[in-house]
């Protein structure tokens, strides 16, 4: 895996926590430890393949690690992130531009994904359209739309499918 999404996924969040998204709280009395549980480049490889050419482990294999680790740290005591890719590279993925992979990702309870750049293969429709039958938010810091036809800096604009409501930074641990 690249570590670089992970990283960059954990500090939009913590830039996104400074910003004030959640009212100021005073710290737990006691430290509160939680587990963060991450995948990045999934392309839609909801079905296991075997052999020694892949590391794809499938949905239900991913899944059944997710829970088994929920269930050892508790319950509300981890987050389920997505550092992009998650739905372009398998066929039934693709036919469906997405919609089984956000299903299953729905599934698993993500927390919270960002976009990786096959987000944006099938345009802007269809992302928007894979954002809006999310059962969690997709951040992101770095994405604009380019409103003219000059490279000047004027014109770039936040498009619509870009949300800074992130509500898992406000759960209560």
């Amino acid at each position: 895996m690249r570590r670089s999404r992970p990283i960059l996924l954990l500090a939009v969040v913590a830039l996104l926590a400074s910003l004030g998204a959640a009212p100021a709280v005073a710290a737990p009395s006691n430290p509160v430890t939680f587990t963060i549980l991450h995948t990045n480049d999934f392309h839609g490889q909801l079905e296991w393949k075997s052999g020694a050419s892949t590391s794809n482990p499938g949905a239900a294999r991913l899944a059944k690690v997710i829970n088994d680790v929920r269930t050892a740290v508790g319950p509300g005591l981890s987050l389920l992130v997505d550092a992009g890719d998650e739905m372009q590279g398998s066929l039934i993925s693709n036919i469906y531009k997405g919609e089984p992979t956000i299903a299953t990702f729905n599934a698993m309870g993500y927390d919270v994904a960002t976009y990786g750049n096959h987000e944006f293969d099938w345009g802007q429709t269809v992302l928007a359209a894979r954002v809006a039958q999310s059962t969690f938010p997709h951040v992101s810091a770095n994405i604009v739309v380019k409103d003219g036809a000059t490279c000047d800096a004027s014109g770039w604009v936040k498009p619509a499918l870009v949300s800074l409501d992130c509500p898992f930074l406000s759960l209560p641990l």
